[in-house]
């Protein structure tokens, strides 16, 4: 059984992408007839209501595992429904039905009644999610094992709770001192020696004591002990000068005829901000030959886009196929986004505009998505 995403489902997607949380809350399974997803909002005939005991995140979907008995079943019947739900990002004391599961009753897993035997099973699920940064779900507490809340603070409990003694961990002759508190005594050594192994910590105390004083001594030696000349350190002459060209490394400030940045990019930058320029990008990607919203197309820039121009490299029959403009906050556009007689749904396109990011898809082609496979589109953008 593949969960497929429902029509709410798809629009909590792509608010999860940009930025919201999905928040899975429940599973439910029953033996109701099949339903088209884009248009489920419950299950027919749903029989049982599962918590989630694990959650496994990846790259673009998760694993939700359900751990359930037919304890409560009085009347065994075929999984031929699944749905999962989240919590709505609107209402969050109310539900959707994010994706939804069905099986032909002749391939369906059975859960039989509960007058023979109780028997306890696991539901795993793989769910899409596309991209999305923030995925939860609520996970429930276990009878038989140790909730996640127990066993937190079991571990963070630094007071002894099972009791052990320092003759059962062999500390039995360590005296109950803080290593911060120990008040080793010694004599300091008279002269300069290296420790060595199998020396009582009060003879390595005096050497090292010794070492460190010769040591402090000579540091606070400015009368340079070592009588080290200026052409053996590279030192220049007291007085010299120095050509422009003998400037490889710094940075010069306007004071003295430079600019203060390292690079144009950066001057750039910063003159954009301070005279309100606009700065521009160019780029380009290659076609996957996908589309759908799980498949959207993003750039990502420095800071968010005022605009962005898409245009196939080699231009195609199709006019559709040949590129669009879009100005940030759009939410759709038709071939293109430029003068059309008739709209036309088979090329529109639907944009998400989010920080520093854009995306965008098609659900009908990946010709009107820009997305055509191998083909090289190139983009300008406006930020």
């Amino acid at each position: 059984m593949t969960p497929k995403l429902t029509d709410a489902g798809r629009n909590l997607l792509l608010r999860a992408l940009a930025g919201e949380t999905i928040n899975f809350t429940k599973v439910q399974i029953g033996n109701g007839p099949a339903q088209t997803p884009s248009e489920a909002t419950a299950l027919i005939n749903p029989i049982l209501t599962i918590e989630f005991t694990d959650i496994d995140v990846g790259d673009t979907y998760v694993t939700l595992a359900a751990f359930f008995t037919n304890g409560e079943v009085t009347s065994g019947f075929h999984i031929t429904e699944a749905g999962y739900f989240a919590t709505d990002p609107d209402d969050e004391s109310q539900e959707i039905l994010y994706a939804i599961g069905n099986e032909d009753e002749s391939t369906a897993d059975y859960v039989p009644d509960n007058t023979n035997r109780i028997l306890e099973m696991q539901l795993n699920s793989l769910i899409f999610v596309g991209d999305a940064e923030n995925v939860t779900a609520a996970i429930s507490s276990s009878l038989v094992y140790a909730t996640k809340e127990a066993f937190d603070a079991h571990t963070a409990d630094h007071t002894n709770p099972h009791a052990v003694t320092k003759a059962q961990v062999g500390l039995g002759n360590v005296p109950n001192v803080a290593t911060n508190d120990q008040t080793p005594t010694f004599t300091e050594a008279t002269t300069l020696a290296n420790i060595a192994s199998g020396e009582t910590l009060r003879t390595i105390f005096g050497k090292i004591k010794f070492a460190i004083t010769n040591f402090i001594n000579h540091i606070n030696n400015r009368s340079n002990p070592h009588r080290c000349t200026a052409s053996q350190v590279g030192a220049a002459a007291i007085a010299h000068t120095h050509n422009a060209t003998d400037i490889n490394a710094g940075t010069l400030t306007a004071a003295r005829g430079g600019t203060g940045y390292t690079s144009l990019s950066s001057l750039a930058t910063v003159l954009a901000s301070s005279y309100g320029l606009a700065k521009t990008v160019t780029g380009s990607y290659v076609g996957t030959g996908d589309y759908q919203a799980r498949n959207a197309r993003r750039l990502t820039f420095t800071s968010p886009p005022k605009l962005l121009v898409v245009m196939i490299e080699q231009h195609l029959e199709n006019a559709s196929d040949g590129g669009f403009i879009a100005v940030a906050g759009i939410t759709s556009s038709v071939a293109g986004g430029i003068m059309r007689g008739l709209p036309d749904p088979r090329t529109e396109l639907y944009f998400v505009w989010s920080g520093n990011s854009v995306l965008w898809y098609s659900e009908n082609n990946a010709g009107a998505m820009q997305n055509l496979e191998g083909k090289t589109y190139r983009y300008f953008a406006i930020l």
